[in-house]
């Protein structure tokens, strides 16, 4: 057990056989301490198999080493074993590490984000505890979901099982609420796979072949790219072109949008299904429906989705003004948007990035599965992030939640080819029973 010294805890950084530094942690005597040490080298490790670059190393390890430093700092000033810790001493060491956050002068005195950061710390803490009982069996009944445990969390079933939810507030029940998190979408509606059927068949149902197939590739774009209706707007044929596809070894193709917010150049990912798609839709509705308006290709706006009224490239608010009416005319909560797709696919890779993290057991931490689903949203360096892409994909594609939400993708698409079928031979048959009055 810990006894107070005039000894401050410290940290090290060693060079390793890996060619990245690794944090050693001392106590107030000056003593290893082997639990947590052995922890972050399990999670430098993990760190090092998955990083693109020793930047991103340091950025995922960083989290950790100081978050069980400033743990250790306040069980030597207590005298505190971290095997005797239970909620009490959770919130005691929340308290207390949040008025040091604020006392730095980075914080600024400002309290949500002090909040933030003490959550962030606290949920590697939670996780410490999960891996110290269920890998490494220190601590038996220590952590677990219900009142029998010093420590009430369920963050432990959650990836053995996978039947808890990743926004679970049960996870970590001592971090703060209501201080910020996520506060920008938590009250934006998100998209269900049960909209995007209902939106295939209003749009068949409603609009013209060409209208109906450019709408839902325009949300398949936003579902499984995760693209804002800008970036979308600003997509041109050429990106989709036949060479394109050709040239693709993957299961993609990489694509950069002109227009991004804040100025950036990122890549992204399109499937190379959603791709092959598109080229036959440049190829056959779009042709068909600009020779019906021009008489001419070659006078044609060069932008992928166009106007049903000129011919020319769609304007963000028409994007806007498509889907908030057809959602409402769905169902769908008020203000929902063809934004509300981009969101869903944040979700969907999110549960797909856990699947993969809790089948190969590892760190399940928010902070983790973001730095993921921020990639996704937007890779600004293709030749650092394409191999981590890529590796997390090979695994990551076995689980038994990527394989639904790929054959979801792939039954989507199926129902919305059939259901634009019919309305072609619908529109077939009317033409050739008012022929033959």
């Amino acid at each position: 057990m810990p006894v107070k010294s005039s000894y401050p805890v410290t940290m090290n950084w060693v060079d390793s056989d890996w060619g990245y530094p690794l944090p050693i942690i001392y106590d107030n005597n000056t003593d290893l301490v082997d639990e947590f040490n052995a922890y972050l080298f399990a999670i430098a490790k993990q760190k090092i198999e998955t990083a693109p670059s020793a930047q991103a190393y340091r950025s995922g390890i960083d989290l950790h080493a100081y978050s069980l430093k400033a743990f250790l700092s306040y069980l030597c000033g207590k005298g505190l074993d971290w095997r005797l810790m239970d909620d009490d001493g959770l919130v005691a060491f929340r308290d207390w590490l949040l008025d040091k956050t604020q006392s730095d002068s980075k914080s600024k005195g400002q309290t949500n984000p002090a909040k933030r950061t003490t959550n962030r710390k606290l949920r590697v803490i939670y996780n410490y505890f999960v891996w110290a009982q269920d890998t490494m069996n220190y601590t038996e009944s220590h952590i677990g979901l219900g009142s029998d445990f010093p420590i009430n969390s369920a963050l432990a079933r959650f990836i053995t099982s996978g039947d808890i939810k990743s926004n679970d507030e049960r996870l970590y029940p001592k971090c703060f609420r209501r201080c910020g998190e996520g506060s920008r979408t938590r009250n934006e509606y998100s998209a269900t796979p049960e909209d995007k059927a209902k939106l295939i068949k209003h749009f068949t149902d409603t609009c013209s072949p060409y209208i109906a197939e450019r709408n839902i590739l325009i949300m398949e774009l936003s579902d499984q790219v995760g693209w804002r209706r800008g970036s979308i707007a600003c997509l041109t044929t050429d990106l989709f072109s036949e060479e394109q596809i050709y040239r693709a070894n993957e299961d993609h193709i990489l694509v950069r949008p002109s227009i991004q917010k804040l100025g950036y150049e990122n890549y992204f990912e399109v499937p190379l299904a959603l791709a092959s798609r598109i080229a036959k839709h440049i190829k056959t509705t779009r042709d068909e429906f600009i020779r019906k308006k021009l008489r001419n290709l070659s006078n044609a706006s060069n932008d992928l989705f166009l106007s049903g009224k000129n011919c020319e490239g769609l304007e963000l608010n028409t994007i806007s003004q498509i889907f908030s009416n057809a959602m409402r005319e769905i169902g769908c909560p008020p203000r929902s948007s063809i934004h509300s797709f981009r969101r869903k696919f944040a979700q969907d890779t999110s549960d797909k990035e856990a699947a993969f993290r809790r089948a190969h057991k590892l760190s399940l931490a928010s902070e983790d599965i973001g730095m993921v689903v921020a990639r996704k949203l937007g890779q600004s360096n293709v030749s650092s992030q394409e191999a981590y892409i890529k590796s997390m994909a090979v695994e990551s594609e076995k689980t038994i939640e990527a394989k639904l939400i790929q054959e979801n993708h792939g039954m989507a698409s199926q129902l919305a080819d059939a259901e634009l079928e019919n309305a072609r031979l619908r529109m077939l048959i009317e033409h050739m029973e008012n022929n033959s009055e």
